[in-house]
């Protein structure tokens, strides 16, 4: 019997990828008055898919949902501060069995003028029906002005396009402190 030493071992070629879709949503304060912030708050997808079957034998594995799958809501958390002069501000990601589905957004929206609270405005938006892909990350990106932000007035409704659609690594990495 031989034995392999640790000079003569050949590295082990491995390939990763990944098996769930990154999701986030990011908006941008669209008002003309600058002295208007926003925080959208408690952004929630509430039917993802709580199971799927993957199968892994396959060239290319899919995503199966059952039809019994139980929905299961997912909350991205807030996004604070949203002033008319900066970027876009995003929520967290989280990561989603791909699927071509439709998907329930619910979130509010707090607009204050100056520090005093205005006016809080509740949404629920549907995502138009999409086919996601394993590994891909989507961006939820919407602009809340005053055409838009009072869902009771149905002036436009809030709108969500994909900004983009990239590889994992394009998103930096944040530090998390305890």
């Amino acid at each position: 019997m031989t034995c392999t030493t640790p000079s003569t071992q050949q590295p082990v070629a491995l390939t990763f990828n990944h098996l769930l879709s990154r999701v986030r949503f990011s908006f941008t304060n669209a008002f003309s008055n600058h002295n208007i912030s926003l925080n959208v708050t408690n952004i929630t997808i509430t039917d993802a898919n709580g199971n799927g079957v993957i199968d892994m034998a396959a060239a290319t594995p899919a995503w199966t949902i059952p039809s019994n799958s139980t929905p299961f809501s997912v909350n991205f958390g807030d996004v604070n501060g949203i002033q008319t002069t900066s970027a876009a501000q995003n929520s967290n990601s989280y990561f989603l069995i791909p699927a071509d589905q439709t998907y329930n957004v619910t979130f509010s929206v707090e607009m204050y003028e100056g520090k005093q609270l205005a006016a809080t405005y509740d949404h629920t938006v549907t995502l138009s029906k999409f086919a996601m892909q394993r590994g891909h990350s989507y961006e939820f990106s919407a602009a809340l002005g005053a055409d838009n932000i009072d869902p009771k007035h149905e002036l436009y409704p809030i709108q969500f396009t994909v900004d983009s659609v990239t590889d994992w690594g394009a998103w930096e990495q944040n530090p998390i402190n305890n």
